[in-house]
Order: structure tokens, then sequence, then C-alpha cells
């Protein structure tokens, strides 16, 4: 798991957008499955923007 949070170019927004998915996931909202497939789809990409390659 460090290995790939030190591979990332921003770990802290990762986390922090994978936080918000597991909050939004427990919190009811009007309407469902919007924001949450936003989240995930935010997280996704997130979790594949990696560092350059040197």
């Amino acid at each position: 798991m460090i290995t790939f949070l030190d591979g990332l170019r921003s770990w802290q927004l990762f986390l922090l957008a994978a936080a918000l998915f597991v909050i939004d996931l427990i919190v009811p909202d009007p309407i469902p499955f919007l924001d949450e497939s936003l989240l995930a789809v935010l997280t996704y990409t997130l979790s594949r923007w990696k560092k350059p390659v040197a």
C-alpha cells in the first residue's frame, strides 16, 4: 500500500477522494448514485495518475 501511494503524483488528493467516496456512500442524498459515480471516477482517475518515470 505504501509503495502504491508513493508512486502517485498526489497521494493526498487520492486519499481525500477515497474518504469522500466512503462518506458519500454512508450519507443519504437526494439524487442516488450520481455523486457516488462521480467520486468513484475521480478516485479511479487519481489512482492512475502516476509520477513520471525518469
